[in-house]
């Protein structure tokens, strides 16, 4: 269906940050077409990210507890930062 047959009034909201709010957003902006201005992802946390949250300085290096999602077979990771 084009762009112009979806309403204008869609809306999502993600509770949580982490990977998969976002993934689910960037599918929603590809596939379902809704805008980014009309999707909200929210966080209770002060970190955003869940378990891909990164801390660190570039001195230091940094640190991502979800830093397994890097590795060569999560090909949809991959696919979803393509």
């Amino acid at each position: 269906m084009p762009r112009a047959q979806y309403p204008s009034y869609r809306k999502a909201y993600f509770i949580g940050s982490g990977i998969a709010s976002p993934a689910g957003a960037a599918f929603l902006i590809w596939d379902g077409q809704i805008s980014g201005e009309a999707i909200h992802i929210f966080e209770e946390l002060k970190v955003t990210g869940g378990s891909l949250d990164g801390a660190g300085t570039p001195e230091q290096g940094y640190v991502i507890r979800g830093g397994r999602m890097i590795e060569d077979h999560y090909v949809c990771t991959y696919d979803l930062n393509s």
